[in-house]
């Protein structure tokens, strides 16, 4: 999504394949940068972590290819606690835990929104007034999970769940598409849920209780506040929501898709690491 609209030639290779495979294609392409996801927690069908390094120091010692490990594991411990710094350039990491047992450089990288020129027009398969896009349970969906059944039960609310299927390439019709979209942190950890770049990057108004303060993200401009595990609070912002008038409603979509598009798309984030490396992707 972001290589092609920064000049970047872009191809992509399924992990699950055979070392001779991997090698062959590493070997034909020759990449300048090699982005990895799961390089450390590999999934069933590829190689071992210790032949994706070797893949890796390869590249970095005959082709100058630069590393990039993605680190989405939101874990504290490390699970691979070892050097890295033969086989990997720079770690993207989605939280701020320690990662100097790696011994290389680290970037801040959050989730992200898809880049998009412009808000997509409402479609009637996704229309509703309150969304709700993810999982149910229990677990670490506990709260959650109370929270949405509540709410069902507030047909002033009208709240649609969608826990079926993978929703996230419907993210730009169902931003469009619904009054709102609800989103649920977890205040007083540095976990940031997916939801508060996704939604609003897209153009939906976005109800959420925890969006930190660094994304620039500010309450009532670019999302609507509410109080952590109180249907009633959010059935409080949602009335006072749409008793503005339609202008101000599109108001706070256009804010929050403009900041989302310009400083969390994939875009901005790829831009950001070619900046950490001083690369210029027009060299």
């Amino acid at each position: 999504m972001a290589c092609p609209r920064l000049g970047l030639i872009h191809s992509t290779l399924n992990v699950r394949q055979p070392f001779d495979h991997l090698l062959t294609r590493l070997l034909d392409v020759r990449p300048h940068l090699l982005w990895t996801h799961m390089l450390l927690t590999p999934p069933p069908g590829a190689p071992a972590v210790s032949e994706l390094l070797a893949l890796c120091e390869l590249a970095r010692r005959r082709f100058g290819t630069i590393i990039l490990l993605h680190d989405g594991d939101y874990k504290e411990k490390v699970r691979h606690p070892e050097d890295l710094s033969q086989a990997v350039d720079l770690a993207l990491c989605n939280h701020r835990h320690d990662r100097s047992v790696w011994k290389i450089p680290t970037l801040y990288w959050p989730y992200a929104c898809f880049p998009q020129d412009r808000i997509r027009e409402p479609c009637p398969e996704w229309a509703c007034r309150l969304a709700f896009a993810g999982q149910m349970g229990s677990g670490i969906y506990d709260a959650r999970t109370r929270l949405l059944q509540a709410l069902a039960l507030d047909t002033a609310v009208g709240l649609r769940v969608f826990s079926s299927g993978n929703t996230l390439l419907a993210t730009p019709e169902l931003a469009a598409s619904s009054e709102a979209v609800l989103g649920f942190g977890r205040p007083g950890s540095d976990w940031i849920d997916t939801r508060v770049f996704q939604y609003p990057g897209a153009g939906a108004v976005l109800l959420h209780n925890d969006v930190p303060s660094d994304s620039g993200l500010e309450p009532n401009i670019h999302f609507l506040p509410y109080t952590s595990e109180s249907p009633e609070s959010v059935a409080a912002v949602l009335a006072e929501h749409r008793r503005q008038r339609e202008a101000v409603r599109l108001q706070m979509r256009l804010r929050a898709f403009d900041h989302g598009q310009v400083h969390h798309s994939y875009t901005a984030r790829v831009t950001s690491v070619l900046d950490a490396l001083d690369l210029d992707p027009a060299r």
